[in-house]
């Protein structure tokens, strides 16, 4: 009888399909926190298998590249320990080249 017809009968699972589910979910958090962790310290084998360039994310476009955006930040917490969320428009000037959020917005939770 297959794992999944005796699921359906008996509805228990077997002791190694727990343990396989188990390792289908902590064994890739574990490597990951373990590469995370030797990425933060810099370790020569972190870096062989994450690569020793970081991946580049939105803010890398906007910042670095230069141009102009619209920004949503989530904040921690408010007065009132309420998560905040902002907004704004970012731009880089070309005359002063100077760069700066031109306008911010509170936005409604």
């Amino acid at each position: 009888m297959t794992t999944f017809r005796r699921l359906a009968h008996d509805g228990a699972l077997s002791l190694s399909t727990w343990l396989l589910l188990l390792a289908y979910l902590f064994v890739p958090l574990l490597a990951r926190l373990l590469v995370g962790h030797g990425v933060k310290r810099k370790s020569a084998w972190a870096m062989l298998v994450a690569g020793r360039r970081r991946v580049p994310r939105a803010w890398d476009e906007l910042f670095v590249q230069g141009g102009s955006g619209i920004v949503r930040l989530k904040l921690k917490s408010d007065r009132d320990g309420n998560p905040l969320w902002l907004a704004g428009v970012y731009r880089e000037e070309t005359q002063a080249r100077r760069r700066m959020a031109s306008r911010i917005w509170e936005v409604a939770r």
